[in-house]
């Protein structure tokens, strides 16, 4: 099942191995998600509770599960790749990881207070932290970390209050904002033909699926002009994208 290959990579996933933007984003976002799988699944979530108490062996596992066939097909269907571990030592932390309850929630909070370490009072996100003068905005990290947020509202797993604290708003006027700079300097370089050369590329195609997350935003009005031209010429030129470009654009 592919859903669940994508569930057994979000512990990897929630691992933090480098100190950027974008790991944390990534990390935040699958602890997120890890904890809405768990609490979706309390049937689950109290065997496996009910094993750590008694050893955390195998035997006791299947041994529990055979003794309830419903909670048993549920973890099975579910979540098949946990009995799919090479040995017991390797299931036990494929279990703990996604069903540690309070490690999940202590994780969820840990991320997102890191990842707040990158973001600029313009809004924008630096992908690694540096100290003047060196500090420069990312416009695809910030992209990334919009995404995250979207999808996760889109989920239902985060709330409007979430957005709120993440400041969310000021990050998509930062992002009208350069796609209303690359607008005027492509204005600027092509001043009698740029409609000719101009293009769209993936971050105006990330841009314009990142913005359909959150409906609520109008674009700023100094952007709109620009928002407009990059939205037509995508409408014209869609056939022109690779696959992965007009699946932005189908969105």
């Amino acid at each position: 099942d592919p859903i669940w290959y994508a569930v057994q990579a979000l512990p990897s996933v929630a691992t933090v191995e480098h100190e950027n933007a974008v790991s944390y984003s990534a990390a935040h976002f699958a602890s997120l998600m890890s904890e809405h799988i768990a609490k979706s699944n309390p049937k689950i979530f109290n065997v496996i509770n009910m094993w750590k108490s008694q050893g955390m062996d195998k035997q006791t596992l299947l041994s529990n599960l055979e003794k309830n066939q419903d909670v048993k097909n549920v973890l099975l269907n579910e979540s098949p790749w946990v009995m799919e571990a090479k040995d017991e030592t390797e299931m036990k932390q494929r279990l703990s990881t996604l069903f540690d309850m309070n490690d999940l929630h202590g994780k969820c909070s840990l991320w997102f207070d890191k990842l707040m370490e990158f973001r600029l009072e313009s809004g924008a996100y630096t992908w690694f932290k540096c100290v003047e003068p060196y500090i420069y905005p990312s416009t695809h990290t910030t992209l990334f970390v919009l995404d995250n947020f979207g999808r996760l509202r889109k989920a239902g797993i985060v709330d409007e209050a979430f957005l709120q604290k993440a400041q969310y708003r000021s990050s998509l006027q930062f992002l009208d904002g350069e796609l209303r700079d690359a607008y005027e300097e492509l204005k600027r370089l092509h001043p009698k033909d740029y409609k000719e050369v101009a293009y769209v590329g993936m971050n105006e195609l990330y841009y314009f699926q990142v913005h359909s997350l959150f409906p609520e935003v109008e674009v700023d009005a100094k952007a709109k002009e620009a928002f407009t031209f990059y939205y037509e010429l995508a409408k014209k030129r869609w056939k022109d994208f690779s696959l992965y470009g007009r699946a932005l654009a189908a969105i």
